[in-house]
């Protein structure tokens, strides 16, 4: 807790969460281990940080917001080739996404965690992955991340809620996309453009990378990606590590 507290994640909060019968809602927290990932010369497994909050979630509702425009599965089923076609699919994964967010000190009542440090009561400060809202709140900030601080076209944006982009068109030939934590391009290339994929990074990919890195949210290298016909091709990006301090709260 200690260092939860020297990370700034939880900080000491004299607010409170009452229910209905006057009784204080508090959460629990707990490590789920990521798996491959270990400190301490491999003796201590990376934990993922969940915080339950069912008690508090039920004290608020979804809002929706931009995950209304999030991509169904179904919409693949207008992505066609050619002969001598080919798709290649690149993602990049954002490390912590949800925890380098600060929120205002309105929301610490519905984030208090039961157990106490040194008999003080402690509350996230931050977006915590078992919020209710943690999914709206980090793709609406995702995707306007990458649209205001990128130059990626609009029109080749695929979203629930638009046709989809890639069509018979040189111009529309790829596209990309938002989801949570994730940002993912497609790509039509003829036959005699594959070679060529595995030296080079695709550029909306790198425009979005570079504008979350100014942020503060770090990349997975490890976890970066292009694939076509199933074998990884051997590029990464994101690979810089920037400093996590002075964000502003974001609700």
């Amino acid at each position: 807790m200690d260092q939860l507290l020297q990370l700034g994640l939880v900080e000491v909060c004299d607010d409170v969460l009452l229910s209905a019968e006057g009784v204080e809602v508090s959460n629990g927290a707990f490590g789920v281990e990521k798996q491959g990932e270990m400190i301490d010369g491999g003796n201590l497994a990376v934990l993922r940080l969940i915080i339950n909050l069912i008690l508090a979630n039920a004290a608020q509702i979804c809002v929706g917001g931009d995950t209304e425009g999030l991509l169904s599965q179904l919409q693949w089923a207008f992505f066609t080739l050619l002969e001598r076609e080919y798709a290649v699919f690149s993602q990049t994964d954002r490390r912590c996404f949800f925890y380098i967010w600060r929120l205002r000190k309105a929301w610490r009542r519905f984030m208090v965690l039961s157990k106490r440090s040194r008999g003080r009561r402690l509350a996230v400060t931050v977006i915590a992955m078992g919020w209710l809202l943690a999914v709206e709140v980090c793709q609406h900030l995702h995707w306007n991340i990458v649209k205001k601080c990128s130059d990626l076209p609009a029109r080749l944006e695929i979203r629930r809620d638009r046709p989809f982009p890639i069509g018979a068109s040189r111009r529309f030939f790829e596209a990309w996309k938002v989801y949570i934590d994730d940002f993912k391009h497609a790509r039509v290339f003829s036959a005699d453009e594959v070679d060529i994929l595995s030296e080079k990074v695709p550029r909306l990919l790198e425009l979005a990378g570079s504008a979350l890195w100014k942020i503060g949210s770090r990349g997975k290298p490890q976890e970066n990606r292009g694939q076509q016909g199933g074998d990884r091709l051997p590029w990464g990006t994101d690979e810089r590590h920037p400093r996590r301090q002075n964000l502003p709260p974001c609700l």
